[in-house]
């Protein structure tokens, strides 16, 4: 066996766990713009019978749902099941090679190996133990971000569109005060340049 390889494995589960933490800085700032875009629709969309409205609230809901999973999936990566296991200090290896081993085997001379051999065997020991640990939790906060940003992705897709009906509804809304307040600015115009109908300024 590759004497390299329990320290070339250790390094990796490291540079793993630096990957998943780079990575969860996107998955905070998607939860934070689709939860304010979430937010800004549902707070201004006007709820009504109607179909669009309908429409909006069988989309919009689904995504706020899927919107908790991702932000529970979130807090669950952060909620380790124990923490990140490293190798011992230099000074540590250093004092257990020269304090331990070193002694150790000048007053056993008949034992087979040497000093070297058995702290070998005792740091590859660590770094398999340090491995193993480590793997565990990449492979829990890995899990944690899979289904948080699948989360997301749904809540992108519906909060998309749920968005073409609030739109909708915005639009024609705001056509339908315009056109009132238009029709009612005739009105009193007709009022005021057609004295001569007088009825028709009571009318209105």
């Amino acid at each position: 066996m590759d004497k390299n390889l329990f320290r070339e494995l250790y390094v990796f589960e490291l540079n793993r766990r630096d990957k998943l933490a780079d990575t969860m800085n996107s998955l905070i700032t998607g939860l934070a713009i689709l939860g304010g875009f979430l937010g800004y629709l549902v707070e201004n969309h006007p709820f009504s019978v109607e179909v669009p409205s309908i429409l909006f609230v069988l989309l919009s809901a689904p995504a706020l749902v899927f919107y908790g999973l991702a932000a529970y999936n979130a807090i669950l990566y952060y909620h380790l099941r124990g923490q990140y296991q490293a190798i011992p200090t230099l000074v540590d290896l250093r004092a257990y090679y020269e304090d331990v081993l070193t002694v150790f085997y000048k007053q056993n001379p008949d034992i087979e190996g040497t000093a070297d051999s058995a702290f070998e065997n005792y740091l590859n020991t660590r770094y398999a133990e340090a491995t193993d640990k480590n793997a565990v939790l990449n492979d829990y906060r890995g899990e944690c971000q899979r289904k948080a940003f699948t989360a997301l992705t749904y809540v992108l897709v519906l909060a998309s569109l749920s968005a073409i009906p609030h739109l909708y509804l915005k639009i024609t809304t705001k056509n339908a005060t315009t056109a009132g307040v238009m029709s009612q600015e005739e009105k009193n115009e007709a009022c005021t340049l057609e004295k001569q109908l007088p009825k028709a300024c009571r009318r209105g």
